[in-house]
């Protein structure tokens, strides 16, 4: 990671957590404290997308996810994503995916398992299946939590275990580290509607005390919610993309809850990640509310 992107992590942050306010060009520069001219530049060139153009992908992106899960109406969902009117999303909507946002969610409104697609991919699973455990989903309510994070951006079966070593290095060095802290993952996209170079994981590890980004290493906070939760049993990495299929179907037909769905969150109950473990315990959440 550049320095140029250490410096724009912290707006990135913004973005991903504030998509239903005003992230205009101007309002971002200020949080980065640059002229307008000089953001546009330093995003575009960093990014590979302007400001603009990255902004209006993720709440698309987010849209098309919250129509496959939801039952939210169409201009509810465009509301919820800081869009003022209803013939502005479907345009843009119809410009990004090729089809109207109503005919969308019909096609791909979820019957299996959003990640059937990317299952498919991946036919080592078919020697791996049953080398994995799930619990059932249960609903449990989380606190805030501050992470410090290293973000990867690609196929999230791609991203680098050693990221949770170099992040407890660095909690040690700064007297963060207590060998209690939580090891997470977060994951904000679905690789089946991002882009696999696009798409974005989070290794974290909790701390106690917010901080200004240091080198490749940002800060973000998980907020509170309750979250349908279910313990995944198995190594990491390998079968992630089949138990995620099965936590998607698990969580669809809870009686009582709406899936919200992203960003999927993992809270890894060791104190490494090794991926040739066989039984490496992770307990992993999606986002849900009451229906």
């Amino acid at each position: 990671m550049n320095s140029n992107t250490e410096r724009l992590l912290p707006i990135l942050v913004y973005i991903q957590a504030n998509l239903d306010r005003d992230l205009s060009l101007e309002v971002l520069a200020t949080l980065a404290h640059l002229s307008p001219h000089h953001f546009h530049r330093l995003f575009r060139a960093t990014v590979g997308e302007t400001a603009k153009q990255y902004v209006q992908r993720l709440r698309l992106e987010q849209a098309a996810f919250c129509l496959k899960l939801q039952a939210l109406s169409v201009i509810d969902v465009a509301f919820s994503l800081g869009y003022n009117a209803h013939e502005t999303f479907t345009r843009a909507f119809c410009k990004h995916f090729r089809i109207p946002p109503k005919a969308y969610r019909r096609a791909y409104r979820l019957t299996t398992p959003p990640l059937k697609a990317a299952v498919g991919r991946l036919p080592v699973l078919n020697a791996t299946i049953d080398h994995y455990a799930l619990s059932k989903v249960r609903v449990q309510r989380l606190e805030p939590i501050t992470l410090a994070f290293i973000r990867h951006l690609g196929e999230y079966t791609e991203a680098d275990a050693g990221a949770f070593d170099t992040l407890i290095h660095w909690a040690i060095a700064k007297e963060q580290y207590d060998g209690e802290n939580l090891l997470m993952g977060i994951g904000h996209d679905d690789p089946t509607i991002t882009p696999k170079e696009k798409v974005r994981f989070d290794a974290c590890l909790q701390v106690y005390e917010a901080f200004a980004p240091m080198g490749i290493i940002g800060c973000q906070m998980l907020p509170a919610s309750e979250y349908a939760a279910v313990t995944y049993v198995g190594p990491y990495g390998v079968n992630m993309y089949e138990a995620y299929a099965a936590i998607f179907a698990q969580m669809h037909n809870h009686r009582d809850y709406q899936l919200i769905g992203l960003p999927a969150v993992e809270i890894y109950r060791t104190t490494r990640i090794n991926p040739e473990l066989t039984a490496s315990n992770q307990f992993d959440a999606c986002y849900a509310k009451p229906a």
